[in-house]
Parts: C-alpha cells; sequence; structure tokens
C-alpha cells in the first residue's frame, strides 16, 4: 500500500529575488513524500505558477484529493 504526504515549505532567500512581475523573499514549494510498506521512499516537489492560475491551496487541495482516493479504493496501485 502506498502512503501519501503532502506539505507547504518556505525557505527564507538571502536576499529578494525580483523579476518584471514581482519580487519574492522565500521561496515556497510542495513537497510530496510517497512510501509504501516495504520502506521504499519518494520525494518530489512543487512550485505552483501564478501565470499559470496554480497556487500552492489549490495543487495542495488536488493531491489531498488523490491522497483520499487511494484511501477509498478508487485509484489502483
Amino acid at each position: 500500500m502506498l502512503h501519501l504526504d503532502v506539505e507547504e515549505k518556505s525557505w527564507p532567500l538571502i536576499r529578494p529575488f525580483t523579476i518584471s512581475r514581482g519580487s519574492r523573499d522565500a521561496a515556497k514549494t510542495i513537497i510530496v513524500t510517497l512510501r509504501d510498506d516495504r520502506g521504499n521512499t519518494g520525494r518530489g516537489e512543487a512550485v505552483p505558477y501564478a501565470r499559470y492560475d496554480e497556487t500552492i491551496p489549490a495543487a495542495l487541495a488536488e493531491l489531498r484529493g488523490a491522497r483520499s482516493a487511494r484511501a477509498a479504493g478508487m485509484v489502483s496501485s
């Protein structure tokens, strides 16, 4: 059985990062961890882009929905 954990992480930047669309002082990412019952673990991260109408709350909701579907047996291994 697979276990899916998702979380938001924010790492402060040493100095602000600025481009034409704005400035930020932290890197905000989504961390995904998959574990199976045999002790295997996989990790990944993503940064949703506002330019494409992506947000961290929406991405987290989608990932948590996938976890719920998996727990309910609606998604195969």
